[in-house]
Parts: structure tokens; sequence; C-alpha cells
């Protein structure tokens, strides 16, 4: 899992994707290296600590219902502040409209995110539902029949793993910030190339 709760492979995927589209606007790679977000050890730190929960919680070591909440905790308060401090990148008000949803969602379901058994089933992953139903896996718990949050939750089956409507908007504004600071970077190089030159 990436920063948020979003599947490594696609956040990597639409880092990709917006350093693609600032490439295709002008940006370049030397561009990036003059670009600033802050707290970027924020988020990396987040995913560390999601990956540590789940992989704790799968192999038995760690016990979602105490440490695995305290921990995602932890990780929702990193990738606050990290958001926080960039929000003067339009693609993080996507970013921070997806983690409220997330967060809305994990909040209201013990603290960790709610998964339909149904999505599950249709991203050919259903021998996860026994282990949601026994112990969970550190991060998401099934949802409840009649949930009226549901939707919230991780219901968009894809091949082996499933997201939320929330994880779309963080995908998109990660997309968006990449292109932004690429942009900003360009910005700044200029002036420095103006003032020195």
């Amino acid at each position: 899992m990436g920063p948020g709760g979003v599947p490594t492979g696609l956040f990597v995927a639409a880092v990709l994707i917006g350093l693609a589209v600032g490439f295709l606007l002008g940006v370049r790679p030397r561009d990036y290296a003059h670009a600033e977000l802050k707290a970027g050890w924020a988020f990396v730190l987040a995913a560390l600590i999601e990956a540590l929960v789940r992989r704790g919680a799968l192999a038995g070591w760690l016990d979602p219902a105490t440490w695995g909440r305290g921990l995602e905790l932890l990780a929702l308060l990193l990738i606050a502040y990290g958001l926080l401090l960039n929000l003067h990148l339009r693609g993080i008000w996507l970013v921070a409209l997806g983690f409220f949803m997330n967060t809305l969602a994990i909040l209201t379901h013990g603290g960790q995110m709610p998964v339909t058994a149904d999505a599950l089933r249709r991203a050919g992953i259903a021998k996860a539902i026994p282990v949601l139903e026994k112990r969970g896996d550190g991060l998401h718990v099934l949802a409840p029949p009649g949930d009226p949050l549901w939707w919230l939750g991780d219901i968009i089956p894809l091949r082996h793993q499933v997201i939320s409507l929330g994880d779309l908007a963080i995908l998109f504004g990660v997309a968006l910030a990449t292109v932004e600071l690429g942009f900003e970077g360009k910005r700044r190089r200029m002036d420095t190339v103006k003032r020195d030159g």
C-alpha cells in the first residue's frame, strides 16, 4: 500500500502519468530538482507504517485491534501534516478530498478501511474474506450489512485489488500535483538562470 492506503503500484502509476503529462507540456526531468514538496518524508513514513501494519497483522506478530489501529492513526496524522504543508498545489486539494473520504470511512469503522465481500470476489481475491472475518489484516474490515457509508470503503474491484472513491481522488490529485511540481520547478530553475545570467 502507498500513502493513504492507495495500492503502491497505482500510486507509482499516478506519479508516472503526471511525469509523462508534464513532459508533454514542456517540463523536463531537471525541473523537478528545483521543485519543493514539503514534508515528503511524512508521506514516505506513512507508507512504511501501513506496510508494517499489514505485514505484521498477516504474519500474526501485530494485533490489528491494538497496535494496528494506533499505527494507522499515526500514518493518517503524518499524511494530514504533509497535505497541510502542500496546499499551495491544486492537486493536493484533490488528494486531501480523497484522504478525507478514506479517513471518514476508517474512523467510522473502528480504525480500519471497510471493504465489501462482493468487491473482493470480483477482484479475484475472495481468499481475503475469511482472513477479514477472522482477525483482519490490520488495515481492512469487511463492511457490515446495511452500512450507510459502504460507498466510502474499498468498493471498486481491479485485478487483485480493491480501491475506494477516495483512492481515485488521491490518484488523480497525485498525477496533477506531479505536473504542478514540475512547472513550479521549471519556474524556479528559470528564475535562477535569469538571476545568475
